[in-house]
């Protein structure tokens, strides 16, 4: 992982993302709106907690999704469990 440059709008961080490559992880809920921020190669938003519950939330989350099912869409994890957005369809909730 590396930090994106400071001051980066969220389209420039998505291009970014989109030519390393890369799934996006970020603590910014508006890349939720998958209409508006398409998520090539997948988004994870992520809210802030200690280092060690996001490490514990991100190691479950990559046990139960391989990067081809990341791709194409946005997960917001919580301690609660993974909510999946897809441009066109409802939101899926997967309890912990």
């Amino acid at each position: 992982m590396k930090p994106a440059p400071k001051g980066s709008k969220n389209s420039e961080l998505l291009s970014l993302a989109k030519r390393e490559e890369r799934v996006f992880l970020t603590h910014d809920h508006d890349f939720l709106k998958v209409e508006t921020y398409k998520p090539v190669f997948g988004t994870i938003i992520l809210p802030i907690y200690s280092i060690a519950e996001m490490k514990e939330i991100l190691t479950r989350f990559f046990k139960k999704f391989k990067l081809e099912e990341v791709k194409g869409k946005a997960f917001l994890l919580t301690k609660e469990g993974l909510f999946i957005f897809e441009e066109g369809k409802e939101k899926y909730i997967f309890p912990k």
